[in-house]
């Protein structure tokens, strides 16, 4: 299941496209004890798939992309939350500071305060992974201007 967010430009808007599983396959175990077929997804991977939709160059696909990724970076560092319409929000979480356990010695060790990053599905993502398939199978193309804050 992969999600591809392009942003073809100001005047022509934004394409959320769906496509085949791609990168490499790993086998994580479900909390039954089964495995579960599930790809991981590169970076370039990513940026590949994009240049070869939107038929832009690959060299500037990358740099919109790593833009993109250093820009919510930044947004979050500052303390910022992120809200992309329908797709998700991230925001900071501060952790409690606790008390953990060495598993190989059983002594007890201070874990301080910790900022985190938590994620909140958007409604179009969180009816793309409920379906009943579990593929994902939608286009969202908005035309028009991309002024506003979505």
């Amino acid at each position: 299941m992969h999600l591809i967010f392009t942003s073809l430009s100001a005047t022509e808007g934004f394409l959320v496209a769906l496509t085949r599983p791609l990168g490499r396959q790993r086998q994580p175990k479900t909390a039954q004890g089964g495995l579960v077929s599930m790809r991981t997804t590169t970076k370039k991977d990513l940026i590949d798939r994009i240049a070869d939709q939107t038929g832009q160059r690959r060299t500037a696909v990358k740099r919109c992309v790593q833009c993109f990724l250093n820009n919510v970076i930044s947004e979050l560092s500052a303390g910022h939350r992120l809200e992309f319409r329908d797709f998700g929000v991230f925001e900071i979480r501060e952790r409690a500071p606790r008390i953990a356990q060495n598993p190989k010695t059983l002594e007890r060790v201070p874990v301080p305060a910790k900022k985190t990053v938590k994620f909140k599905l958007g409604r179009l993502m969180k009816d793309a992974l409920e379906s009943d398939n579990g593929h994902l199978h939608f286009s969202l193309i908005t035309t028009g201007d991309d002024d506003d804050d979505d």
